[in-house]
């Protein structure tokens, strides 16, 4: 008994001293709605709603948030007084579709209940308006009054849906009204060459497959998503004791040199476009024009690139290491560069420097490129230009110094259709349409996810009325097969998947994009 006495004692101190330091501390723990135990639980659930904006007008997610004591509660979502969703989680979220609702002024009622049945209601006002497709900009493409932009809204069937002349770099929005049901679109933009002095000519993006409420990027925005370089200043470099006949090449994320190409020993100038925000670190090297020998590369890095820069070529290296690249086996002429990279961080960041750029013939070079190698990179990757046959370009970006694989897709054209077979990513179909005068033409290129079979819905796309016009006086008519000259399918595939839809109209990652990337182009008429 004794021993029980003093136990209890002992545990009662223990219990004493900690609730009194439990009291001299702030807690820090969220308030709650909890009911004092043993007694009827009277207190309602409380509700947070979190992701309303004032208008909705986009897919729109919201977050749910359910306090209570009791650990089973009955939640209910009402847009007005329609019931759209139910849930017994006391966390979770919910999407607004606004092509679900009629627009207008709309009310987001929550109602939740315990097992207790006590009841809270929550709402929340906003308007809701049906956004069918945003472009931010024209993505860098002037607005000087010599070309015409027009930008159309087709349903994948191609009848028209809307359209309006872009007359200024500010965002175009689109809206669907009541009528409108939720379906993919094509987004197409019109580049009509205004100009009277020009020939007559249109250069046409469509992108398909295209969901309704998209909104792109700006330019700014996506070029710092897809690592895009932003050169914004021009640079003169004075070259002292030149030798002759050697091409000086500096290509790198920060910086350009526009040409260089020394025919003299001596000095020469030369001029280039750069970032002068981040330019602390330029790489140059030298070598005999188009030729592939590594006895005569020459390189230098270099700080501070400015507005006016001297270097000497007395200050440039020989390289002490090589290595050799063994062209594929499929590739007969092609052009050759060879990029490096710091460190996996510069890599990821596309900062790159290019340190070999050759163009040649595999017979020439026995197959076999020989390349640079230096203790201040970590990284290389390779890129091919190269024509496998008359009809069937390659291009590849391979991380490291292995020999490609060039990847087994096909390409045919089968009467209007378009049969594709291979693990790519991204379909990209080219088309060029003449008139009767052969200087009259049509560029159209369209862009889908990847398809197996594809036919570009020419008989059937419906053309805004000033379209329509242009195309009729120079005589070019897309539903007729029989004036394409030209037509294309390119097959794409990335190591690292981008989001195509926000940079609609942008074209694909420059050629700093992240990862390693592919693709072949098969030409099906020409």
């Amino acid at each position: 008994m004794l021993k029980k006495l003093s136990l209890g004692i002992t545990f009662l101190v223990f219990l004493f001293s900690c609730s009194s330091e439990d009291s001299s501390t702030e807690n820090t723990n969220p308030p709650n709605n909890e009911d004092p135990v043993g007694e009827t639980d009277t207190t309602a659930p409380l509700i947070s709603i979190m992701g309303v904006d004032e208008a909705i007008e986009v897919l729109t997610s919201i977050d749910i948030l359910i306090s209570d004591n009791s650990s089973n509660v009955s939640t209910k979502i009402f847009i007005d007084d329609l019931e759209v969703f139910s849930s017994q989680e006391k966390q979770f979220s919910y999407e607004i579709d606004p092509f679900d609702f009629q627009i207008g002024d709309r009310v987001l009622k929550v109602v939740s209940e315990d097992d207790s049945e006590n009841e809270t209601t929550e709402m929340v006002s906003f308007t809701l308006n049906k956004l069918l497709f945003g472009l931010s900009d024209l993505q860098g493409r002037p607005l000087n009054g010599t070309i015409d932009y027009y930008l159309a809204l087709n349903a994948m069937d191609g009848s028209l849906i809307a359209s309006q002349k872009i007359e200024s770099d500010e965002e175009s929005l689109f809206y669907a009204d009541d009528n409108f049901e939720r379906q993919d679109i094509i987004a197409t933009l019109f580049l009509i060459f205004s100009n009277p002095n020009t020939v007559p000519r249109s250069f046409v993006l469509s992108y398909g497959d295209i969901p309704a409420g998209t909104r792109t990027l700006n330019n700014t925005e996506l070029m710092t998503s897809r690592n895009q370089r932003v050169l914004t200043s021009n640079f003169q470099m004075e070259m002292t004791d030149a030798a002759s006949d050697t091409n000086f090449f500096m290509n790198g994320k920060d910086y350009e040199l526009i040409s260089g190409f020394s025919f003299a020993e001596g000095n020469f100038n030369e001029s280039g476009r750069y970032n002068p925000n981040n330019s602390s670190s330029v790489f140059i090297y030298s070598s005999p024009e188009n030729t592939n020998s590594i006895e005569s590369y020459k390189y230098l890095f270099f700080n501070d690139l400015n507005e006016n820069t001297t270097i000497s070529f007395n200050d440039f290296q020989s390289i002490q290491q090589t290595d050799e690249i063994i062209v594929p086996d499929e590739v007969t002429d092609f052009t050759f560069q060879l990029r490096a990279f710091e460190d996996t961080n510069a890599f990821n960041s596309g900062e790159f420097n290019t340190v070999l750029r050759f163009s040649g013939n595999k017979e020439d070079i026995n197959g076999v490129i020989n390349i640079p190698m230096f203790d201040e990179f970590a990284l290389y990757q390779q890129e091919y230009n190269a024509n496998l046959t008359e009809n069937i370009g390659w291009v590849s970006f391979l991380s490291g110094l292995s020999t490609p694989q060039i990847p087994n897709w096909s390409a045919e054209l089968q009467n209007r259709e378009v049969i594709t077979s291979g693990n790519y990513d991204f379909l990209q179909t080219i088309a060029t349409f003449t008139g009767f005068d052969p200087n009259n033409r049509i560029t159209w290129i369209f862009n889908s996810d990847k398809k197996e079979s594809f036919i570009m819905p020419f008989e059937t796309f419906e053309l805004p009325d000033e379209i329509s016009t242009f195309l009729n006086n120079i005589q070019i008519n897309i539903a007729d097969y029989g004036q394409i000259t030209f037509y294309r399918a390119d097959l794409f595939e990335y190591e690292q998947k981008f989001d195509i839809i926000e940079g609609l109209f942008s074209g694909f990652p420059s050629l700093n994009a992240k990862g390693d990337q592919q693709a072949l182009g098969f030409t099906l008429i020409n």
